[in-house]
């Protein structure tokens, strides 16, 4: 089961099946020879065209996306044991090591809980 997150999401991968005449057994995203899907290699290439037209300068990989929504997710307060089950970990360990603390949900933490800010707070 593909959990698509929202109405967006699902419209707009609906008018690119549209659009591309997929079948219900077809790879959303195939491969040059079929009936395989697009690898790894391809997206990757794609990604370093997209980088290059777009004169970025540093260097984007796939796996950047996955860390990044996995940060995201972290940031938004959401359980590491759903994240551990959206990126497909066997292990939670995996999901501890493959996430990293965002500075600005640690700075967002240090301001909540800083005891000074709670000492003054009560004063006023």
């Amino acid at each position: 089961i593909l959990f698509l997150g929202d109405q967006t999401t699902f419209n707009i991968l609906e008018t690119y099946i549209n659009k591309t005449g997929k079948e219900s057994n077809d790879f959303l995203f195939p491969g040059k020879h079929l009936p395989k899907p697009l690898s790894e290699q391809s997206v990757r290439l794609v990604i370093k065209r997209i980088v290059e037209q777009n004169n970025f300068s540093r260097t984007i990989t796939p796996h950047m996306f996955r860390h990044s929504f996995a940060t995201m997710l972290l940031d938004s307060d959401v359980d590491i044991r759903y994240i551990q089950q959206i990126l497909g970990h066997s292990s939670i360990s995996i999901t501890q090591i493959y996430t990293h603390v965002s500075h600005s949900k640690q700075k967002e933490i240090l301001s909540s809980f800083n005891p000074v800010s709670v000492i003054h707070s009560e004063i006023e």
